[in-house]
């Protein structure tokens, strides 16, 4: 089983760096709704393409 992982990362103008994890997701389709429903809102638009979301699966070991 996959889950998604939905993330934001913000740059400063200081050099300082912001990263949020927004939440986990069953489902690609609902990472992605939440990270269009979360570019507009304070906090986030000032950085809108800061936003990733990563597969992990679960159950499993990683290689490395």
């Amino acid at each position: 089983m996959e889950v998604f992982v939905l993330e934001h990362m913000h740059t400063f103008d200081d050099g300082d760096q912001s990263c949020k994890m927004i939440g986990v997701y069953s489902f690609r389709e609902l990472a992605e709704l939440a990270m269009k429903r979360l570019r507009v809102e304070p906090g986030f638009c000032d950085a809108p393409d800061g936003f990733a979301i990563r597969a992990y699966t679960v159950d499993k070991d990683t290689n490395g």
